[in-house]
């Protein structure tokens, strides 16, 4: 008999343990863990929209130094929640990684050394982009040069 063509009930049972898991878990990272980089994000374009858009407003050596600084700032609190963010799903994986391997046979196919090494690149691609950004908006904010009222 080939392997899928019976389905008892424990296995069914297990599988909708493992979906119900993995909702709730899905749940409670999207509506705790993604409000912080969402959040830092729209702040972050509040700050570079304000000193570009505001061209009529005056600006001076101080109001470049402190909206550049407040974009590092705003910087390291994106980087803040995409570790945050990351924390939470490396704890999400090593549980449903367990609870996997204590349901399936065959648990060496799904989760290899691959699997991981490509979820790593994913984060490190979100911090270098947010990195990035914050970089050289804040570069651009410092070195924006100042307008005066005629």
């Amino acid at each position: 008999m080939c392997r899928g063509e019976h389905i008892d009930a424990t296995t069914i049972a297990r599988q909708d343990m493992l979906l119900k898991y993995l909702w709730s878990s899905v749940d409670t990272v999207k509506y705790y863990r993604l409000r912080i980089p969402i959040l830092v994000g729209f702040i972050n374009l509040a700050i570079v929209s304000f000193v570009y858009q505001n061209t009529s407003i005056p600006s001076s050596e101080i109001d470049k130094v402190v909206f550049g600084t407040a974009n590092i700032l705003v910087m390291g609190l994106g980087l803040g929640g995409m570790y945050s963010i990351q924390l939470t799903y490396k704890a999400f994986g090593r549980r449903m990684m367990h609870l996997y391997k204590s349901m399936s046979m065959d648990n060496d196919k799904y989760f290899t050394g691959e699997t991981v090494i490509w979820a790593q690149g994913i984060w490190w691609s979100c911090y270098l982009s947010i990195i990035i950004f914050g970089l050289f908006s804040a570069a651009a904010i410092l070195l924006k040069p100042i307008s005066t009222v005629c």
